[in-house]
């Protein structure tokens, strides 16, 4: 729909369903919309609007729902996208329509989607269509996460979308593959980050997690690599590592992709305080499983570790000195 402060041309296309003495309206008798509180800054609607706004406060007194309320949702939501009694309305005439009306919804939720790509009562009312229509919708659902993300790669609302739609249609595992590409083109892309964590999950949920877990750790060897001081990246490895703890040994561990960062890169905060913390760890559970020297080397190594922090991330020197403290401090 063309806005309402466009050219005389595109003003003709517009059909305002609320305007005086419209067809099929004449039953109803409009009503001052109100608010309980009186606003601070009021809206201020031109004749037209006024008039649809007026219309829809009547709809909502009555209790009406129909396919004609079901219209005029549709200018209720382009007058005002947040509003969300017209959204709430809208789905209960959707929900008493018969099915050809869930095409014609596609449209004007793509529409809307150009329109604000952030709207949180777009998305909410999204979600409750694309369950509606079920699984065999899937893909278009994913289409139209997908295309928000291509102009916006850390919208929160489209990511959340997809997360929605993989869990209800239990389809994660076409999620990796999407999320690796992303952050081939983005690799500081935080919100990649976590919906791969998501995904991994889920994944683990029903998959032998050691094959998994070995997959995921040489391709993060690689991710860290071409951005070693990506902290996103190192937040995602100590997730996998919550992971490691009932898994069989791996290939390749966590500590190996520290060190073959630190071989090109020996003052790289993430990864001597990822092996600093690592040591920490160890000195938790290697006297409960009876390897007290190995925890004391475990100690030494960890404090040497955090004074290196102490020079490479002098910012954060107390922070460090305040983990060598906790570190000798461990019983």
């Amino acid at each position: 729909m063309a806005s309402h402060d466009a050219g005389e041309e595109e003003e003709e296309e517009i059909i305002h369903v609320g305007g005086p003495n419209i067809a099929g309206w004449e039953d109803v008798t409009s009503v001052q919309a109100e608010q309980e509180v009186p606003p601070v800054v009021a809206v201020q609607y031109d004749a037209n609007d006024r008039a649809t706004m007026n219309l829809f406060a009547a709809v909502l007194k009555s209790g009406e729902v129909s396919e004609r309320v079901y219209n005029l949702t549709t200018d209720v939501i382009y007058i005002n996208s947040a509003n969300y009694t017209a959204w709430e309305t809208r789905w209960r005439c959707l929900e008493d329509l018969p099915d050809l009306f869930l095409q014609k919804e596609s449209v004007f939720l793509d529409d809307m989607l150009d329109l604000n790509p952030k709207n949180y009562q777009l998305w909410n009312y999204r979600r409750r269509f694309a369950l509606k229509r079920g699984k065999v919708f899937e893909e278009e659902e994913f289409l139209y996460s997908g295309r928000c993300l291509a102009d916006d790669a850390k919208n929160y609302h489209a990511w959340a979308h997809r997360a929605a739609i993989a869990d209800a249609f239990d389809a994660w595992d076409r999620e990796l593959p999407i999320i690796t590409k992303m952050l081939s083109e983005d690799v500081r892309n935080n919100s990649a980050w976590n919906h791969r964590f998501l995904t991994l999950q889920r994944l683990l949920e029903r998959e032998p997690a050691e094959a998994l877990l070995e997959s995921e750790l040489a391709s993060l060897s690689t991710i860290i690599l071409r951005a070693p001081h990506n902290e996103s990246a190192w937040n995602y490895l100590r997730g996998l590592c919550c992971n490691l703890k009932q898994s069989a040994p791996l290939n390749y561990s966590p500590r190996d992709i520290s060190l073959k960062v630190l071989e090109k890169c020996s003052t790289c905060g993430p990864a001597l305080a990822f092996l600093a913390d690592s040591c920490s760890a160890q000195k938790l559970l290697l006297p409960q499983r009876g390897n007290q020297k190995l925890a004391e080397a475990a100690t030494a190594e960890g404090i040497r570790l955090y004074k290196a922090l102490e020079v490479t991330d002098p910012i954060r020197a107390a922070y460090w000195q305040l983990c060598q403290a906790n570190l000798l401090n461990v019983p």
